[in-house]
């Protein structure tokens, strides 16, 4: 059915039951004909129909023109975790939908943009290498301060001790989020805050030249739990 004569008796139905109940409609053809033409048509109307709940998926697929063949549509992702985002909470909605609007056997498929994708990675990167080489500087003259002005007492130990058989990890290899990591670095900066649930945060901005991370420690409610965090913000900060 063309896109055009769908809209006009959608309209045509809904009218007819309005004030007596919400309708859809749902289409049923003789025979299917899954040209590109009619794939592209449909498209918008798909998509906003779909019930799509993810604002990811919803956005990839409303802010692009896909490669419609026949029988056949192509997403693009930007990158490998927004695919299987799409491939998990859209595609199956998006076919269900077609079927629905007289184009069942439709597939939808999802592939990342080599090029794009690239180039948000370099981005980021660049980002990355930004933030430590910041972070680096302002530890150097935190440095060169305390070089100047001792700090109090120290050294201050939260956690357990490192075994001499451990190898720490550079800042600059962690790319992705870890279970367990293993770093070494300056402590250049330390914040100890108080929350409402009456426990301490503990912030501490750490870099070993190589790039830079912001550590974060809860305490217990137990008083005496605190005086660490409040020793390291006397002996770092």
């Amino acid at each position: 059915m063309p896109y055009a004569v769908f809209l006009q008796l959608e309209s045509h139905i809904k009218s007819a039951f309005k004030g007596i109940a919400e309708a859809s409609i749902s289409v049923s053809p003789a025979t299917v004909d899954l040209a590109a033409k009619h794939l592209s048509a449909y498209w918008s109307y798909v998509v906003a129909n779909a019930g799509i709940e993810s604002a990811i998926v919803a956005e990839t697929c409303m802010n692009q023109t896909p490669r419609f063949e026949d029988g056949k549509v192509t997403l693009t992702a930007v990158n490998e975790p927004v695919r299987q985002f799409l491939i998990q909470q859209g595609l199956g909605k998006l076919v269900e939908t077609y079927a629905q609007v007289g184009l069942p056997g439709v597939s939808v498929e999802a592939t990342v943009d080599a090029t794009e994708s690239e180039a948000n990675l370099a981005a980021f990167k660049a980002q990355k290498a930004e933030e430590a080489a910041a972070m680096a500087k302002r530890a150097q003259a935190v440095v060169a301060q305390r070089e100047q002005n001792p700090a109090p007492s120290g050294p201050v130990q939260i956690g357990r001790g490192l075994k001499s058989s451990e190898t720490p990890t550079q800042m600059v290899a962690i790319t992705q989020e870890e279970n367990a990591v293993l770093i070494e670095g300056y402590v250049f900066d330390v914040e100890v805050r108080q929350l409402r649930s009456k426990r301490s945060l503990l912030i501490a901005k750490v870099t070993d030249y190589t790039s830079s991370f912001i550590v974060k420690k809860n305490s217990a409610t137990a008083p005496t739990t605190r005086p660490p965090l409040v020793k390291s913000r006397k002996a770092c900060g």
